[in-house]
């Protein structure tokens, strides 16, 4: 037994879960060990590529989420028309919990501009204004660069490979829980 006056390690992340996975998947007979090095793999290969992206647009006042949402206004889908209220939290890549403050934010920066849409005034459009867009414009091509330099360290070969893989993973993910929802809808 550890006594009080023993410090505890300071481990990086990576060296605690290479400790930890073993000693879960001895606890749990029929745990696949590369579950939870896949599962935590995924994790973190996220969050350190959202902190980065996400300080970088810090520094210009934008966070990742913010920033995601000037991507789908500005594509070819809806820079003309707008994008309804409804179905920006289901392109957007974060939580769908605070749509309305995120559009309240942007708003209030002068950077996108809420309207009624002429087809049904229950429908609420969003778009970039002219200072989002600019802003959007300037802000891109530093982006990119910065997406190809952080992968760089991946050839192209294995970026396809990786992106194929993340698309099975999705769709198998995807089918697993229609079906775990099914059940326990029975």
């Amino acid at each position: 037994m550890a006594t009080q006056t023993q410090v505890p390690p300071a481990l990086a992340r990576k060296e605690f879960y290479r400790r930890t996975l073993p000693a879960v998947a001895e606890h749990f007979p029929g745990y696949e060990i590369e579950n939870g090095e896949m599962f935590l793999s995924l994790a973190m290969a996220y969050d350190t590529i959202a902190s980065h992206f996400g300080r970088r647009l810090g520094r210009v006042g934008l966070s990742f989420p913010s920033f995601n949402l000037m991507m789908i206004l500005n594509s070819p889908s809806y820079r003309e028309t707008g994008c309804p209220m409804s179905q920006i939290g289901e392109l957007l890549l974060a939580s769908k919990a605070n749509i309305t403050g995120l559009v309240d934010s942007l708003q209030r920066k002068g950077l996108v501009r809420r309207e009624e849409a002429e087809y049904d005034r229950r429908v609420k459009l969003v778009r970039l204004t002219p200072k989002g867009a600019a802003q959007l414009a300037k802000l891109l091509p530093g982006h990119l660069a910065e997406v190809t330099r952080v992968l760089c360290g991946v050839s192209r070969q294995d970026r396809v490979k990786l992106r194929d893989l993340l698309r099975k993973l999705q769709a198998a993910v995807e089918v697993a829980l229609e079906a775990g929802d099914a059940k326990a809808a029975k």
